[in-house]
């Protein structure tokens, strides 16, 4: 009985949040009051940040957020926001409807169209509307990178947008694009090493940033994803050993000799060799040999003790029982 009331209740719940977005996105136009206007942003863009949205609500409140841009006190303060939607939204309709709403961003500033052109990683073919524009997206990523590579002061509001752009073409299973995605991240990190990041900003486009995506990448089933996420931990190990997140996660690193790595066997394609890496790494840490916190055993190797369990390749190279 009380499932079917809570079941019901739920129901009704999606059913007048559902009819309250269809109302929003035809009544927004109208509205002019800008300190409302700017509210209501606020809350709509965190209510898309909780992800897993059927695609029609989510085309509702990217529709209201466009018409509430015009009428709101700096549309600009909504860069980021909607920036990290990149690497939320997943929905054809409403990602193309995304690029379009960011985009329009540089028309209340123009000095901000280098930060909207970044949308170009996420061309489609004009002529071919389900397949991808490599061509188009393989220029931004070379644009950007140079970008990057030229960049004189730490700019978050290009890298954000850039990173999450990065973190959605690393998960479409495509090598070629999921490659240009991870160099772009790794570029990134290293520039912001040379340029001596502060703590502020570090905490911004590492912490808040990057390490948020990357612990869920690292456990994706995916095993590619897995593995591209992997490359870019090892990078970010190697570029800040002495930030208090990677300092105990450097013993597992060897510059010198990729086979003693641990991260370089976690994204080697054969299997063997990630089942005997963590093999080697659970005798050390039973041995005392390897001392690791609890917050790097939990975020950055039991995604990598998980994957048995679901990879039945792996399970026959690395039984439980041994």
């Amino acid at each position: 009985m009380l499932r079917s009331v809570v079941f019901y209740m739920q129901f009704n719940l999606c059913f007048l949040l559902t009819y309250l977005f269809v109302s929003f996105s035809r009544i927004s136009k109208f509205m002019k009051d800008k300190e409302q206007s700017s509210l209501l942003i606020t809350l709509l863009l965190a209510f898309l940040h909780r992800g897993n949205i059927a695609q029609d609500t989510e085309v509702d409140i990217l529709v209201t957020v466009q018409n509430l841009l015009q009428h709101c006190l700096d549309p600009t303060s909504f860069l980021k926001p909607l920036a990290k939607l990149f690497s939320i939204i997943n929905n054809k309709l409403s990602r193309q409807l995304l690029c379009t709403v960011f985009q329009s961003l540089s028309d209340f500033e123009s000095g901000l169209r280098y930060i909207t052109d970044t949308v170009k990683l996420n061309a489609f073919d004009q002529r071919h509307l389900d397949d991808i524009n490599f061509d188009v997206r393989f220029a931004a990523f070379q644009t950007i990178t140079s970008h990057i590579k030229e960049m004189q002061t730490v700019d978050a509001n290009y890298l954000i947008p850039v990173m999450h752009n990065c973190f959605y073409n690393m998960e479409l299973g495509d090598m070629s694009l999921s490659d240009n995605a991870s160099m772009c991240l790794m570029s990134i990190i290293k520039k912001l090493a040379v340029l001596n990041i502060t703590e502020k900003e570090y905490r911004e486009i590492i912490h808040r940033s990057l390490l948020e995506k990357l612990r869920k990448g690292l456990k994706s089933q995916t095993e590619s994803v897995q593995q591209d996420y992997t490359m870019v931990l090892s990078c970010l190990i190697q570029t800040f050993p002495n930030q208090l997140e990677f300092k105990d996660l450097v013993q597992l690193t060897h510059q010198h000799d990729p086979e003693m790595d641990f991260f370089e066997n976690m994204k080697h394609i054969q299997i063997h060799r990630r089942a005997r890496a963590l093999k080697k790494l659970a005798k050390q840490l039973l041995e005392g040999t390897v001392v690791l916190s609890s917050k790097s055993l939990q975020n950055y190797i039991m995604p990598y003790a998980m994957t048995p369990i679901f990879d039945e390749k792996m399970l026959k190279v690395f039984p439980f029982s041994g």
